[in-house]
């Protein structure tokens, strides 16, 4: 009977260890894969996080760690996550806490990330930081087990299991990370951060309105069951008992506008957060501070690249002033980590990258190279020009910078340029010089999610305003900023 006994555990232990090995290659990569794929690249490398993010989508999409780190001076993670329930992000928390303990955790929240995953497809959103999380643990069971309905659980412990899922190859061989398709329009991934690419119209921005935003009875707050209001109260519990310090956020979105509860949901949070020591910030409420606008929108819920920049910076400044977080400016691992300033992309990267202009815009006026600095929305455009051009000079001009674009790309267009049905956007501008490494160039910085242009036209015309061309007009073909 023992060997019998012994002979089942024997099995069921080769059973699990077989389904855990090849859960491995059952899976295509999903954003989040990647997320957690260079968390753990970070921490194989020795490195130590200061703070981490964690939320839904919202907090994906508008907390940028490039940012708020050249602000701090420490090392930031992302890992929001589309549809991220709190339940979930407790297990994500757990599973991270593992590898490195931050200083400061910020924690988005809004009314449906509170919620428990009940419909189909709000479950499967949940699965994707368990198969992300590949190590199969006892809080990654136990959490399976807790969130998940019963027939639920089989396959999200062991995704092998599942019905649309097949064995990738038969050498074993998987995809490590995902690839965001041209239709998702990302145009910067760092960190868990996806920084998006799209415009909201102006006609569906709505600006919140605090006027009238008496304090609720923040008890009245039937929207949450008891056990969903328990959640966000034992994860700020958690932290506090792990020395971590908690500021919860609400990343801004339109949604909250139509919410008629949202004053008490406003006031559940405060009152949770004070009743734990914790900072809050409700970002819709600083809508006219950041000067929030429709460019900064990808969708009526989420930042684009654009106001994902002005909430990371006011973020940063935050942390910066109210977080005692040791710097990490003189680490060279961290000084190595950072982007790419104009000045150091042009003493390192420009003559490579450069496209070489051979006719001179007029007899006094000659730019000599064209490059692109992309750093998503925003692009700086570095005009390299003759040393012999002079401030004198420049004061007579203003350049003619046109950028025309593929049929496919004129949604992407400016509002006034479409109005206008044209297939161009002007970039018209007043030069200055600034000077890099004994050279002259010229700045401009372009919002703009576009990445490719058939061609772009260079002119010059009088800085009191246009009375024709001065000089000749200079066409550079086929740019695509990569």
């Amino acid at each position: 009977m023992k060997k019998f006994g012994f002979r089942c555990i024997a099995l069921l232990v080769l059973l699990v260890v077989g389904l855990n090995f090849l859960n491995k290659f059952s899976l295509h990569p999903s954003d989040y894969t990647n997320t957690v794929n260079d968390f753990n690249d970070l921490i194989d490398q020795g490195k130590r996080v200061d703070v981490f993010f964690y939320g839904s989508s919202h907090a994906c999409y508008s907390y940028d760690p490039n940012v708020i780190d050249s602000i701090t001076k420490i090392r930031s993670f992302n890992f929001g996550m589309t549809s991220q329930r709190l339940n979930t992000t407790d297990f994500v928390f757990r599973e991270t806490l593992k590898k490195s303990t931050p200083k400061l955790i910020v924690l988005d929240v809004f009314p449906f990330s509170l919620k428990h995953a009940e419909k189909e497809q709000e479950i499967a959103n949940q699965k994707k930081a368990y198969y992300a999380f590949t190590e199969l643990s006892i809080n990654k069971i136990r959490a399976i087990v807790k969130n998940f309905p019963l027939e639920e659980i089989p396959n999200t412990i062991f995704p092998v299991l599942r019905k649309s899922d097949k064995v990738s190859t038969l050498f074993f061989k998987r995809k490590e990370r995902y690839v965001f398709s041209p239709e998702e329009k990302v145009v910067k991934a760092y960190r868990g951060f996806i920084g998006n690419g799209s415009y909201l119209k102006k006609e569906n921005f709505v600006l919140f309105e605090i006027d009238d935003f008496n304090e609720s009875n923040s008890s009245n707050y039937n929207f949450l069951s008891e056990t969903e209001k328990n959640a966000l109260d034992s994860f700020l519990e958690l932290a506090k008992r792990n020395n971590i310090e908690v500021l919860v956020v609400v990343a801004p979105y339109m949604n909250s506008v139509k919410d008629k509860e949202y004053k008490i949901f406003h006031n559940y949070i405060k009152n949770i957060t004070i009743k734990r020591d914790a900072a809050f910030i409700d970002f819709n409420f600083l809508f006219e501070d950041l000067k929030l606008n429709h460019i900064d929108f990808k969708d009526i819920g989420h930042l684009n690249v654009s106001g994902a920049k002005k909430i990371s910076t006011f973020l940063g400044n935050y942390i910066r002033e109210n977080y005692k977080i040791s710097s990490r400016e003189n680490e060279l691992s961290w000084v190595e980590e950072q982007p790419k300033t104009v000045t150091k992309y042009i003493q390192d990267n420009f003559i490579e990258e450069a496209v070489q202009i051979k006719t001179p815009l007029n007899k006094d006026f000659n730019i000599k190279a064209i490059s692109f600095y992309d750093k998503g929305i925003e692009k700086n455009v570095i005009f390299k020009l003759d040393n012999t051009v002079t401030d004198s000079i420049l004061s007579k001009y203003r350049i003619g910078f046109h950028t025309y674009v593929k049929d496919t790309n004129k949604d992407d267009l400016m509002a006034y340029s479409k109005s206008k049905k044209r297939n161009y956007d002007a970039w018209d501008f007043i030069p200055e010089i600034m000077e890099v490494g004994g050279n002259k160039y010229i700045l401009k910085k372009i919002n703009t999610s576009i990445n490719e242009f058939p061609k772009i036209e260079l002119f010059l015309y009088d800085r009191n305003g246009y009375k024709g061309i001065l000089g000749n007009k200079v066409e550079i073909e086929n740019i695509i900023i990569e």
